[in-house]
C-alpha cells in the first residue's frame, strides 16, 4: 500500500463554535499515479446510510490537482447546481468502479 501525501478536511462550523465540525476528507494518494479519494465523515454509525455514504474517486490532472480537488467538493459536498449540471454534460468516461 501506498501512502496520502496530501490530506483536505471539508465541513462547515461547528455548532458548538469549536472550529470546523468535518463531513467529508479527500486524501491524495500518489503512487504509480495520482489519485483523489473523497469519503464522508459521520460522528455516529446510524449517520451512514446507502444514499450518503458514498466513497468517490477521480484520477486527477498532473497540472491541476488541487483544482480537481476543489472541483470534487463543489460537486459532490456542495452539491452546486452550476457545477453539478457541467458535470452531467462534460464527463463522458464515468467508470462503475470510480464511484463506490
Amino acid at each position: 500500500m501506498g501512502s496520502a501525501n496530501a490530506f483536505i478536511m471539508v465541513g462547515g462550523s461547528d455548532f458548538l463554535h469549536n472550529g470546523i465540525y468535518p463531513t467529508h476528507c479527500l486524501i491524495l494518494h500518489e503512487n504509480d499515479r495520482p489519485w483523489w479519494v473523497l469519503t464522508p465523515i459521520f460522528r455516529f454509525q446510524d449517520e451512514c446510510k446507502p444514499e450518503n455514504c458514498k466513497i468517490v474517486v477521480w484520477i486527477p490532472t498532473a497540472e491541476h490537482m488541487l483544482e480537481d480537488a476543489l472541483l470534487m467538493i463543489g460537486i459532490y459536498v456542495l452539491k452546486d447546481k452550476d457545477l453539478v449540471t457541467l458535470a452531467k454534460r462534460f464527463f463522458k468516461n464515468k467508470e462503475k468502479n470510480l464511484a463506490i
